[in-house]
């Protein structure tokens, strides 16, 4: 809480990870408010995804659609020992450093 986001971006789409996998952790409106997951569909709405999903599922995201984490619960004193806020895993694959033949992810905004 009173942390943690991820301005607009894409990532590259490629040989090394053709999905974006998240599973999710915690659940907005129980262990946190405001922010999180969004993601911009083809005709320019935010769509909240936090908003839409359960501790336990798992997304699967083309890594190439704009998305990212808006500012969880913003006005709140981060405590990591309390384990509130948003929590997610990853599973993204992404580049090694001076590899050329993969793109950077690009920030949109």
């Amino acid at each position: 809480k009173g942390q943690g986001c991820l301005k607009a971006h894409q990532d590259p789409k490629d040989y090394h990870q053709f999905t974006l996998p998240i599973v999710q952790l915690s659940k907005k409106g129980h262990d946190y408010e405001k922010g999180g997951l969004y993601v911009i569909d083809s005709n320019g709405r935010k769509i909240d995804v936090d908003a839409l999903t359960d501790p336990g599922d798992v997304l699967f995201m083309n890594p190439q659609m704009t998305h990212g984490v808006d500012q969880i619960d913003p006005d709140s004193q981060d405590h990591w020992l309390s384990f509130k806020g948003r929590w997610c895993m990853i599973l993204a694959v992404n580049k090694c450093q001076g590899v050329s033949t993969v793109q950077n992810s690009k920030q949109i905004d």
